[in-house]
């Protein structure tokens, strides 16, 4: 469980959890609590199965993007 799910834990905690699931060295993901609204949550993440979009942009100008779905 992690408290505070916000961009910087989607973007590398969230993204280490995904890969370990991907490698098969984790059998669960993530649950994550925060203080949001359950409103903002709802539109937020449960109309898109709550998966999130990880977009790394790097210096030569090419970026790298995964589906995060590895928080609940």
């Amino acid at each position: 469980m992690h408290f505070g799910a916000g961009n910087i834990f989607r973007g590398y905690i969230a993204d280490l959890a995904d890969k370990l699931l991907d490698m098969g060295e984790a059998e669960t993901g993530i649950i994550a609590a925060d203080t949001f609204d359950h409103e903002i949550i709802s539109r937020i993440y449960d109309n898109f199965d709550n998966l999130t979009l990880c977009v790394g942009l790097k210096p030569d100008g090419n970026n790298n993007m995964n589906v995060i779905a590895s928080v609940l």
